[in-house]
């Protein structure tokens, strides 16, 4: 529901006034964009202020996008390790969420209302693009809902988010629905032997879940 067109309008015309910048523009407006992130995380963000100061950088050594090239490296090890402290806001202000894991053990990581919703804003403007209009039906397989959940429906949107987590349930049942419609619908023509053994497949699928 958060996630919707109505609430993510304003994020989306700031995607979509992107594609009408000319290249000078968007040079400029991604050079300010990284300036503003640096100079938050530097003041605001323990981990960030600690790891650059070793590193024997200070604010004003950071002028342009170009200079990115003087921080240290990232890697997914120190996220793992330090996701608290990079912070730049109170942990209560922020949502946790997980990376698909396609490359590796997913990763928790940490959003606030305004990043969730600029990136549903960008989904939105290319699906968009890709001929996709909003309100028609949509599935999408994420790994923010909750692990309890195997699916949502969001119907102002027309969407159903199925739950990566649970991906392997929700193909277990699947399975298990085509095996009892096969059981009806050919239950009486079967012979007391093929009988038998359909049950004994449908006790495994049962067991199975």
């Amino acid at each position: 529901m958060l996630r919707s067109y109505p609430i993510i309008r304003p994020y989306v015309k700031e995607v979509e006034g992107l594609f009408t910048m000319s290249q000078e523009e968007l040079n400029k407006r991604n050079e300010q964009r990284f300036l503003e992130i640096f100079s938050k995380a530097y003041d605001k963000s323990p981990f960030y202020h600690k790891l650059y100061t070793e590193a024997g950088i200070k604010k004003e050594d950071i002028t342009c996008l170009a200079d990115i090239k003087k921080l240290p490296i990232i890697t997914k090890e120190m996220v793992k390790q330090n996701r608290e402290a990079m912070l730049t806001v109170p942990r209560f202000m922020v949502h946790g969420g997980c990376t698909s894991g396609t490359t590796g053990t997913p990763l928790k990581v940490y959003k606030d209302w305004k990043a969730i919703w600029r990136s549903q804003a960008y989904l939105y403007v290319m699906r968009k693009k890709c001929g996709f209009t909003y309100g028609q039906s949509f599935v999408s397989l994420r790994g923010n809902l909750d692990k309890r959940d195997m699916m949502l429906k969001v119907h102002i949107s027309n969407t159903v988010y199925f739950s990566s987590y649970n991906i392997l349930a929700f193909i277990q049942a699947l399975c298990l629905l085509l095996v009892l419609a096969y059981t009806i619908s050919t239950m009486n023509r079967l012979s007391s032997r093929n009988l038998l053994l359909l049950k004994v497949i449908l006790v495994r699928s049962i067991l199975w879940l």
